[in-house]
Parts: structure tokens; C-alpha cells; sequence
């Protein structure tokens, strides 16, 4: 608690006196106000103000003014929300929530146009083209079901209309690693308009990436062992019948090839200096890719919307990964494929009342294959150590309606339910055991079916104090699906685990000052966390030097705050700022290894920074010049259970300057500026105690020119 005492004088004592000086300029100026943002966290439009929740909302235009390019880019500029990612893992952290190894769901959801990315591995998508992006913080069971037991994060694409538009950009960045020629371009371009007036749009879009990243592995040379190709691109045909009808047809799909030489050893005898890996292990690589189609139509009754959403989405991802980072001759191939189909129709009340409401039906189905490979390469000869290979076919449904009743002015109560019915049938088949041979039999199968009934209240209560400021209190409940031990089942007991469940206890109030000009919200929390799932060692394991079991043993708690400001003193001049403190603590979780019990009882859960803060400012001159600079902050955080291997806080700065014409902008650029040193993965080496990491990315300085028309 000291550490967070003193960050926090330190913050609030800096962020006082910008304030200060805001409020002073603020008073003065009375002309120019914040833009006031619809959301449809709720599956209804509201205010975001009027919304019972800690959330964040990032534009378009802040995306673009800000150079974000994908999730990771975004992160950092949210409070209490961290992105684990190694080039295939994105696991989203929120609050503090985090998952176990080889977890193929996300804690904190993702849903792009109101349909879930599924799997973990597809939570750092491309950011192009987007309206908004919706940050909710706290369980959103109710409305949203399985897998969003800590938060969501919600893309809205960009629709096309009667205004005939479009734009093109480029960019060009040089890392500065140390590591050869290190570089980055970045390019694409959308457009959209009528093809009939008033009737039917068109709207395409793409963007691409490529670079030879920033590492070199010292064992072959080769200085692109990091090396990126991404391409999306991303179509919306939508047709207005009539002025209550709109239905949209959105397609798109995405090609992603990247190196995987990114883990490193940062202590023992084998370690390697900044930006350098250690392998010289073949044909280290991610190679994913995916599509989606997704119909959604809305009708507009009287006092009524109704909204159906039905999606196909397929996504395949194969990568060989690195298993000793020492230039030894141990790899690993992991693959997961996924088809989903889904459907979701909705209803809610869309005038001003006494009662708000929304109620809907959901149904999916999913089928989701996986792989592992263990491989070892001995003088030209491949042996094979370990190979499960897992079929899941999960389906389900949902009823669900949250409402919200004014009795009296200024009152307002929200309660919704879901009903949520899971069923999964597993199947996991390991052949080809050579390093089990005479221990266990050549080939192994497990299978289980898992089916869960789960019921998601929420309740919320908020008063509004004035016409600019609301206080609130809320409960919610979450879960995490269940699923099956794909990658390390050793017996027919420990093939499956259960669902991990959440309840948040939230207090926040939501204000603004100054006729508009100063936004200020806040929020505390705490979240108790039960049944959680957890990796722990099976002791029985023969022949593998760890054969993790997944099971509902653990407990644990969460609790911090949140805050968020936003001020306009004059005009061009936009400052920002967030603040995010975390603690968290194990309660239960004991871990029987082969050299005796653990008990992590009083640890911190994995990936949970202490805290996350932003700071910045934007100036947009009459004249064209646009300057923005922002300070990003990340504490510490551990990357085991037992809270031996960390990464302590950091720093990044990014600065951006340019001019911007009528149809034309030139941006000059750097992030990273201090070239700060820091990791998105640490992780321990069972056998040495060694910490592998993953490098975050150095300094990064270049140029993005776009065209207008």
C-alpha cells in the first residue's frame, strides 16, 4: 500500500496543477465544449455519462490522431487494463483478472459489431476504419454471457452513408534496436459512399504491415527472426428500404504472418542482451488467418428497436515456438483452428421514459480443433516428444433483459438476468509418445462432455447529484467457460475443469464541469473471485518435466480504483488523463509438486500491474499544425504464481507533430522516445529458473502521410 500511496501523491500532485491551470483558462472560455459520446455498451444508445459503469471510449478520430494501430497500441492508454502478447497470445487482463497457461479464452471479451472474437489469440486485431472502441470495466454477464467475467471491449465499425469519402495513408518507422535494418511500413485506405441515394452504400476498406522487426538470433545471424506481414481488409454493403429499416452485410478477413523469435533469456548462464535471442531453431513462426460475415438488420418501431445480428466466423492460427531459448535443439508446434456461427435478436425501448429496456435470445455453436507437437531435432533426426491433438464442439443459449426504472426524477434503477446454457463435448487423442515409451501406452484418448446452466444478475442504483453529475453503486456477476485440458492430459480425471466465476462490488460517480469543458470520472471496485481456474503440477506426470492440471481450486480478490479526465480550457487544446490502481491476492491455491506442497496463499495473481496511468495533450492549430505527446505508465507485475519473476514499472513517452490540410496530412512521429527497456511476457523455466521474457518494442521513429478525397 505504500508503493500506491506514493505514486499516487506523485500523480495527484502533478495532475493538480494541470488542473488548476485548465479550470483557470476554463472559466475564462466558455465556447468550446467536449464532444458529447453515444454508446451502445448497454445494446441501447445512451450518454456515456449516463452509463452505471467504468468505461472508456476511444473515437475514430482519437484512434487516428493518436497513430493506435492495433489493441496493443491502445492498452496503454486505458486504466487498469493489460495485454499479454507474444506475437499469437493476446490475453486481456483487466482489473486484474487474469487466466492460466495455454488458456485459449480471454478473461475481458472482445466483440467486433456485436460479435465475439473467440478465441484469445484473435484480441489484438487490426484498428482501422473503426467509429469507436468501448471499454467496459466489470463483469458483463448479463448482457453479454460466458467470457466476459472481467470487462469488454467493444469495436464499432464505421457504416457507410450518403457522404461520398475516402483517404489513403502510408507510413514509414525505423526501430531503433541495435539489431540491423530494423523497419516498419504501414499503408492503406478506405472509401465508402452511395451506390443509390438514400438507399444503398458501399464501403471498403484495408490496411497492411509489414517489417522485418527489431531482434537477431546470435546463434544463426538471421536478423528477422521477428519479422511481421499483415494484411486486412474489411467490406460493409448496406441498404435503408425504407427510413425504419437498415440492414447491413459486413465481410472481412485477415492474413497475419509473423516471426516468433521474440522470447529471450533475461538471467542465467544462457542470457542474451537487449533485442537478441538465443535459438537457432528452424522456421520459428505464426501464420494465421481468418474471416467473418455478419448480417445485421434493424427495424425501428414505434417507441421500439429491434435488432438481429447472425455471424459466421472462421479462424486458424498455426505457430512453432522456441522451448529451451538457448540454442538448443527443443521446439514446439501449437495450432487452433475455430468455426462459429451465431445469432442474437434483440429488442429495446429507444424514447426517453420512466422505464429503459432491453430483453434478447442468443445461440452459437462452435467447433474448435487444437495441436501441440513437441520436437526435439538430434543430428538431422526429428524425434517427437509429446503430440495431443483435441476436438471441442461447444454450443449454447441465452435469454436475457436488463431494464432500467426512473420512479422518480433523478432515480434511477437498472437490473437485468441471463439465463445461459453451455454444453462442450471434448476429445483429446496424444500419439506418438516417444519419450513415454514403456511408461505409458503409445497412444492415449480422453473424453468428456461438460454442460453448465449459469443465471447473470446485475443491479445497479444511480442518482443524478445535479444536470452534470451522477453517482452510482452496482453488483454484477461473470464467468468463464469451462473447458478441457488440450495440451497436457495424463489421466481421465484432470481431462476437464469447470467454469470460474466473478461478482464486482462497484461505486463510481460521473461529472462534468465547467458548461462541458472538464469531464471527470471515477470509480472503486472490488471483485471476488471463486472456482478459478488454475494451472497446477501434477506430481503423478511420467516422463514429462511438467504436465500441468487445470482444475477449480483457487480463490482470490481484486480490489483498486479508477479515474478518468478529460478537459478542453481553449480551443485546439485537449488534455487527458487516467489512473488505474490494482491490488490483488490469492486467498486459495495450493500447488503439490514433485519436491512437496506450495501453498501461494497471500501471492499476486499473474500480469496484474499495480497500477496503469496516461497523460497527455493534443493542440490542433487554425493554421494546421497538430502537435499531441503522451506518458504512459505500467507497475509492476508478476509472471508466475509463486511472484518470483517480474517486470518492474515503466515508462513510455510518444510524441507526434505534423500539419494537416484540407485533403492532406504529413505526421512525424516517435514512440518509445526514451527507448525504455521493458517486457509483455516474463515467465519462469521450470528446470533452470531461468526468466524467459518478451522484448517490448524499442524506440520507433517515422512519418505517416495520408490523402484525403
Amino acid at each position: 500500500m505504500n508503493s500506491w500511496f506514493n505514486f499516487w501523491m506523485q500523480w495527484t500532485g502533478a495532475l493538480g496543477i494541470s488542473l488548476v491551470l485548465s479550470a483557470s483558462a476554463l472559466a475564462e472560455t466558455q465556447e468550446y465544449k467536449i464532444d458529447t459520446l453515444t454508446v451502445t455498451a448497454q445494446k441501447r444508445e445512451e450518454n456515456i455519462q449516463d452509463v452505471p459503469m467504468s468505461m472508456e471510449v476511444f473515437t475514430g478520430d482519437k484512434i487516428d490522431d493518436s497513430g493506435i494501430g492495433d489493441m496493443q497500441d491502445l492498452v496503454p492508454l486505458a486504466s487498469n487494463i493489460f495485454i499479454k502478447s507474444n506475437n499469437a497470445e493476446n490475453i486481456i487482463v483487466m482489473r486484474g483478472v487474469s487466466s492460466f497457461k495455454s488458456a485459449i479464452y480471454s478473461p475481458a471479451g472482445v466483440y467486433i459489431d456485436d460479435v465475439p472474437a473467440a478465441l484469445a489469440h484473435m484480441h489484438n486485431p487490426a484498428l482501422f476504419d473503426i467509429e469507436r472502441v468501448e471499454i467496459l470495466k466489470g463483469p458483463q454477464g448479463t448482457l453479454y454471457g460466458r467470457n466476459t467475467e472481467s470487462g469488454l471491449i467493444n469495436l464499432i465499425t464505421r457504416q457507410p452513408d450518403n457522404t461520398f469519402q475516402g483517404k489513403l495513408f502510408a507510413e514509414y518507422g525505423i526501430y531503433d534496436s541495435g539489431q540491423g535494418n530494423s523497419q516498419l511500413w504501414r499503408g492503406g485506405g478506405s472509401v465508402s459512399g452511395p451506390i443509390m441515394a438514400d438507399t444503398l452504400f458501399l464501403g471498403l476498406s484495408f490496411v497492411g504491415l509489414n517489417s522485418n522487426g527489431f531482434m537477431t538470433d546470435t546463434v544463426t545471424g538471421d536478423d528477422d527472426v521477428a519479422d511481421k506481414e499483415h494484411l486486412n481488409g474489411r467490406g460493409v454493403l448496406r441498404w435503408t428500404p425504407s427510413d425504419a429499416t437498415d440492414v447491413s452485410l459486413m465481410m472481412g478477413a485477415n492474413r497475419e504472418s509473423d516471426g516468433f523469435g521474440v522470447y529471450r533469456l533475461a538471467t542465467g548462464s544462457n542470457a542474451t542482451g537487449q533485442n537478441e535471442i538465443q535459438s537457432g531453431d528452424p522456421g520459428l513462426g505464426n501464420d494465421a488467418s481468418g474471416d467473418y460475415q455478419t448480417l445485421r438488420v434493424k427495424h425501428q418501431g414505434p417507441g421500439w428497436q429491434l435488432v438481429s445480428v447472425t455471424s459466421r466466423q472462421v479462424y486458424d492460427t498455426d505457430f512453432t515456438s522456441d522451448m529451451d531459448f538457448n540454442g538448443g535443439p527443443m521446439y514446439a508446434d501449437f495450432g487452433y483452428d475455430d468455426e462459429q456461427y451465431s445469432q442474437e435478436i434483440r429488442i429495446s425501448s429507444d424514447t426517453e421514459g420512466t422505464l429503459a429496456w432491453v430483453a434478447g435470445v442468443y445461440g452459437y455453436k462452435e467447433e474448435v480443433g487444437t495441436k501441440l507437437k513437441v520436437k526435439a531435432d538430434m543430428a538431422g533426426n526429428t524425434m517427437e516428444f509429446w503430440n495431443p491433438v483435441g476436438e471441442i464442439d461447444m454450443e449454447g443459449y441465452a435469454f436475457f433483459a436488463q431494464a432500467t426504472w426512473s420512479p422518480v426524477p433523478r432515480v434511477h434503477l437498472t437490473a437485468g438476468l441471463r439465463y445461459d446454457h453451455q454444453e462442450l463435448d471434448g476429445r483429446v487423442v496424444n500419439s506418438n509418445t516417444a519419450m513415454m515409451k514403456g511408461s505409458l501406452p503409445d497412444t492415449q484418448a480422453f473424453k468428456d462432455s461438460l454442460s453448465y446452466d449459469e443465471v447473470l444478475p446485475k443491479v445497479a442504483l444511480s442518482v443524478d447529484l445535479t444536470d452534470d453529475m451522477i453517482t452510482y453503486a452496482s453488483v454484477a456477476k461473470g464467468y468463464q467457460i469451462g473447458g478441457f485440458n488440450y495440451s497436457m492430459v495424463m489421466s481421465p480425471d484432470t481431462s476437464s475443469y469447470d467454469p470460474e466465476y466473478t461478482w464486482n462490488y462497484e461505486v463510481g460517480v460521473k461529472s462534468q464541469w465547467f458548461d462541458q469543458r472538464l469531464t471527470v470520472n471515477g470509480a472503486l471496485f472490488y471483485i471476488d473471485i471463486r472456482d478459478k481456474q488454475i494451472d497446477v503440477n501434477n506430481p503423478d506426470a511420467v516422463g514429462v518435466p511438467m504436465a500441468p492440471d487445470i482444475n477449480n481450486a483457487g480463490e482470490a480478490h481484486t480490489y483498486g480504483a479508477e479515474l478518468e479526465i478529460n478537459a478542453r480550457p481553449m480551443q485546439g487544446l485537449d488534455l487527458f488523463a487516467g489512473l488505474g490502481l490494482t491490488e490483488t491476492e490469492i486467498d486459495s491455491w495450493v500447488d503439490q509438486t514433485k519436491t512437496g506442497r506450495v501453498d501461494y496463499k497471500g501471492k499476486k495473481l499473474v500480469y496484474a500491474p499495480d497500477y496503469t496511468y496516461n497523460l497527455g495533450a493534443q493542440y490542433r492549430h487554425h493554421t494546421g499544425i497538430f502537435a499531441r505527446a503522451e506518458l504512459s505508465g505500467t507497475g509492476r507485475f508478476y509472471g508466475d504464481t509463486a511472484n518470483t519473476v517480474s517486470q518492474d514499472p515503466y515508462e513510455l513517452v510518444n510524441l507526434r507533430l505534423g500539419y494537416e490540410a484540407e485533403s492532406y496530412d504529413v505526421v512525424f512521429w516517435c514512440k518509445n522516445l526514451l527507448d525504455e527497456e521493458y517486457y509483455t511476457v516474463v515467465d519462469k523455466i521450470m528446470a533452470t529458473g531461468d526468466m524467459n521474457v518478451v522484448e517490448g518494442d524499442p524506440r520507433l521513429i517515422g512519418v505517416t502521410l495520408t490523402y484525403r478525397f
